[in-house]
């Protein structure tokens, strides 16, 4: 591979000379530049773009932070803000910390030391800590659907809570006042999801139900815990009227559970999902759920992104408003 110093000796200029026309500085004379670019010519003289990048401070690398990849939500996320930024110019890696603040603090280690130009966080774990981060590198960070208090200019995200409400009021109305609730976070922890376990809580509340902690099951992400989950229910000699799960994986879980043992859904139990991931309307009972608008999170997560780069982009905030689509399983 062709060196400055080869050249810097073809040309008849020093090293720093030719270092200077590579970085188009303004400090060199017509003459060196003509005989600079007949000798990058003559020896066929390739740049490299990692040292550009060096030079330059960048890496084309964004790092995309997700607590799981085996959840359709984020692997789906990702793959939207992968294609917009390739767009211009990045490469996006997944980061995921398994809901641990550890490797999140690993990750974060990396954006200081330069292994990424930014990041995009879809999963928290220590918010003191990340709020603190985004004080001395609020403009390599976006939250994406994730919020921090203080730090809403830094994020992207949906309400949460109405469309909660809205699908539990749905249940109540037409099956009746006992409903399960499914969790991905824990739900006495103010982690993730708290502000969908506020809308059970206030749901609660409005219509003086009590809450029964052997109707709430927490840290439920896949078919299995759904699965475990409807055995659980199937011990008692009572079955609630509905289930409400935050995830599609699991109401599919929960469903194929309860139909193997005779259970009608929702003739008998609702089940509701969330997220209406791709395989929601193919299921054996097509899945009751809340459809997020990952495409549109995920272009606003990356304007804002390339915003804060400096990077020109023609991307337009889209609306990001869930809605209940109702299907079969209730």
């Amino acid at each position: 591979m062709t060196t400055i110093k080869e050249i810097a000796q073809r040309a008849g200029v020093g090293t720093t000379t030719v270092s200077r026309y590579l970085n188009q500085s303004p400090h060199i004379s017509e003459q060196a530049k003509q005989k600079i670019e007949k000798a990058i010519n003559e020896l066929d003289y390739v740049p490299s773009a990692s040292a550009k990048y060096l030079r330059k401070q960048e890496t084309k690398q964004i790092g995309v932070v997700v607590s799981r990849i085996t959840n359709p939500y984020f692997s789906s996320l990702f793959n939207k803000i992968e294609r917009i930024l390739n767009q211009f110019g990045y490469e996006a890696s997944i980061m995921q910390t398994y809901d641990n603040p550890i490797a999140e603090r690993k990750i974060i280690d990396k954006l200081k030391n330069q292994t990424f130009d930014a990041l995009l966080m879809a999963s928290i774990e220590d918010k003191d800590y990340i709020k603190s981060v985004l004080q001395e590198n609020g403009n390599k960070i976006v939250l994406v659907n994730e919020t921090i208090n203080g730090c809403e200019k830094d994020s992207v995200s949906v309400d949460q809570y109405t469309p909660v409400v809205s699908g539990l009021e749905y249940l109540n109305k037409n099956y009746g006042s006992e409903i399960v609730y499914i969790t991905g976070s824990n739900f006495f922890e103010n982690k993730h999801g708290n502000q969908r376990n506020k809308a059970y809580r206030e749901f609660l509340q409005k219509h003086q139900y009590e809450l029964n902690q052997n109707m709430i099951f927490s840290n439920a992400h896949n078919i299995a815990d759904g699965k475990e989950i409807a055995q659980k229910l199937l011990v008692n000699s009572s079955l609630p009227n509905a289930i409400f799960t935050n995830s599609d994986e699991v109401a599919i879980g929960v469903i194929a559970e309860l139909k193997s043992k005779g259970i009608q859904v929702p003739e008998e139990v609702a089940v509701m999902g969330f997220d209406d991931q791709p395989l929601a309307s193919y299921v054996q009972v097509p899945l009751t759920t809340i459809q997020q608008p990952i495409n549109a999170l995920a272009n606003n997560a990356c304007r804002l992104l390339l915003n804060k780069l400096q990077v020109s982009n023609s991307l337009m905030n889209e609306n990001l408003q869930l809605s209940l689509i109702i299907r079969q399983s209730a």
